[in-house]
């Protein structure tokens, strides 16, 4: 056993020396000789010794209470010297609570051993209240709450011994008024509760139950407990228990957020299915995918796409789940053909979406597919509809076209037996007029849009024409082109076709009497509006020319046509004529309106 330190307290200066020695000798210190009981307390204080050794019959007295209370504090023990254990005084032991007593002549083996009990019992005594304080602690700041119960009425009921601050807390109550209370009365509904007969049936057979979790209601508290019930040695009863009231609600919530999912998921019309990211087994399924695969879910779940399609098209699908797995990233498949039991052959929209887990690795691939097999078979009557409507339209476009060549071959003829410049001019430009519009059939019906024509390509070859008819020789009168390469609706492309060639044609009878200058043909564009310019650099008209009241067919059907396409026209005479049209293009409700 290692030294300690003793502090001699005698009278006797030679025999406090002997046992100072001895002690010594048996491997302790012995810091301070008291000679006076004032100096047991300022030394004790000071030098705080493990042991105090004491001749019983040492004169003087503690007189300080206040000394007497701080060196009983420090809980030091003392062995008293005596000449007989009949001599033992007990005033002596006012400042200790451990003590023992030798008599004298000191016998050195029987010092060494109440020197060993003593400081052995004050070392053992010093681990019990630390491991006493360390279990306190514990107790008073464990999450859970803690009650110690002592029965009575034979187990028939409880008074609280002892509970921690979480037992506090979790029963909104105070420690203090609850000591020596019985059970039954602090908390009435725990016979209907059921803990009371769980705490009997411990104290009975002693062995250690848990209560499930259960509700306990009364007019002052309601909460979910989960106890946990044992019975000590001494025979006190222990309850360990937790509040979770907060987790039932949250699973409570939780199987009410989980019913809501389950409820769109059944009730979705798209099919749903989910397979493991390993074997691409189904792991779940929905109403809807019974429905269109024809297998009851308890056919389908656990099993591959194997089971089910033959090995190619399952081969097909298990590629395709496997690189949306390992690219981890959600796949649309706009159109996919299965073979299904009950619904045959199907067309489905499908999405296929991997579902990973907290570490980013696949967990589930998760398919949602909607049924659009109907929307795609109306989608091919609707093409197969619409191409032989187009074919029809062509159809109709080539005849118009036809029958308009037809009217101006007639035209051409009759002006071979009419008599008059006049007449003849009159022919001509119906013969034009006629060709212009047979021009549109003919660019609509050779398109791949029946509705808009190229208008560039248009009024170039329709220019063209027009100087062909009026036998325009190359080197003479030259057609100038500034036309943006656009397309028109045949609403607006019909009338702007006209009108060009009134104004063409005007240019090309009375404008150059010499057979020489230009006609120029221009279309510009910004956003929506556009602006037709037909000019020519010929002799002009007169500065008083009012060519919306002229008396002129060709002038007038200009007008008329302008105002079809809601559209303005201007005059410019400064330079040759200049005609200049602001419109937009026409929809065909516009069109019917005006028509």
């Amino acid at each position: 056993m290692p030294g300690i330190k003793i502090l001699i307290v005698a009278e006797d200066a030679t025999a406090a020396i002997d046992i100072k020695r001895t002690l010594e000798s048996l491997g302790h210190s012995v810091p301070y000789v008291a000679s006076k009981m004032e100096e047991v307390v300022e030394k004790g204080l000071e030098l705080l010794p493990d042991l105090i050794l004491m001749d019983i019959n040492f004169k003087g007295e503690i007189n300080d209470v206040a000394s007497v209370s701080q060196i009983q504090s420090l809980k030091i023990p003392a062995i008293f010297l005596t000449n007989s254990s009949k001599q033992i005084n007990i005033n002596r032991t006012e400042f200790t609570e451990q003590y023992d007593y030798l008599t004298k002549p000191l016998d050195v083996i029987e010092l060494k051993h109440k020197i060993e009990l003593i400081t052995c019992k004050k070392r053992f005594e010093k681990k019990l209240k630390k491991s006493e304080e360390r279990f306190r602690s514990l107790f008073n700041y464990m999450a859970s709450g803690v009650a110690i119960y002592s029965p009575v009425d034979s187990g028939n009921d409880f008074v609280f011994k002892d509970l921690n601050q979480a037992a506090e807390h979790i029963d909104n109550v105070r420690k203090a008024d609850l000591l020596g209370k019985r059970i039954t009365n602090v908390f009435p509904s725990v016979r209907d509760f059921g803990l009371l007969k769980v705490l009997k049936r411990v104290y009975e057979t002693g062995k250690a139950e848990r209560y499930p979790i259960s509700l306990y209601q009364d007019d002052r508290i309601s909460g979910w407990r989960d106890n946990f019930v044992y019975k000590l040695p001494s025979g006190e009863i222990v309850a360990v228990y937790e509040d979770v009231t907060e987790r039932k609600k949250a699973e409570k919530e939780l199987r009410k957020n989980e019913q809501f999912l389950e409820n769109i998921i059944e009730n979705i019309p798209d099919m749903i299915f989910v397979k493991s990211a390993d074997e691409l087994r189904f792991e779940r399924i929905n109403k809807a995918a019974e429905r269109i695969w024809g297998y009851r879910r308890e056919e389908l779940v656990g099993k591959t796409d194997y089971d089910f399609f033959p090995k190619e098209e399952a081969d097909f699908y298990t590629q395709n789940d496997r690189e949306v797995l390992d690219k981890k990233e959600l796949r649309d498949i706009p159109e996919e053909t299965i073979h299904t039991k009950s619904m045959g052959t199907r067309i489905l929209h499908t999405k296929k979406i991997p579902l990973l887990d907290e570490e980013g690795h696949t967990k589930y691939l998760l398919g949602i597919s909607e049924d659009v097999t109907k929307h795609k078979l109306a989608e091919r009557e609707l093409k197969k509809s619409l191409d032989e409507k187009e074919a029809l339209l062509k159809e109709i476009h080539h005849r118009v076209k036809n029958n308009m060549q037809i009217i101006s071959s007639l035209l051409n003829l009759q002006s071979d037996y009419v008599q008059g410049d006049e007449t003849k001019d009159v022919l001509k430009d119906s013969q034009s007029r006629v060709k212009t519009m047979a021009m549109i059939h003919e660019k609509l019906y050779t398109s791949s849009d029946l509705s808009h024509i190229n208008f560039k390509e248009y009024t170039e070859k329709l220019v063209s024409d027009i100087f062909y008819t009026y036998g325009i020789q190359i080197g003479t009168i030259e057609p100038i082109f500034n036309i943006e390469d656009v397309e028109m609706n045949m609403e607006t492309a019909i009338p702007l076709g006209l009108i060009i060639n009134e104004l063409v044609t005007n240019s090309l009878k009375f404008a150059f009497p010499d057979k020489k200058g230009s006609v120029t043909v221009e279309l510009e564009t910004e956003g929506d509006k556009h602006t037709l310019i037909v000019a020519d650099d010929g002799v002009g008209l007169p500065e008083d020319f009012d060519f919306k009241n002229a008396d002129s067919l060709g002038l007038e059907l200009v007008n008329n046509l302008v105002k079809q396409i809601d559209g303005e026209i201007t005059l410019d005479t400064s330079h040759g004529t200049k005609y200049e049209i602001t419109f937009k293009e026409l929809g065909y409700t516009e069109r019917l309106k005006t028509s």
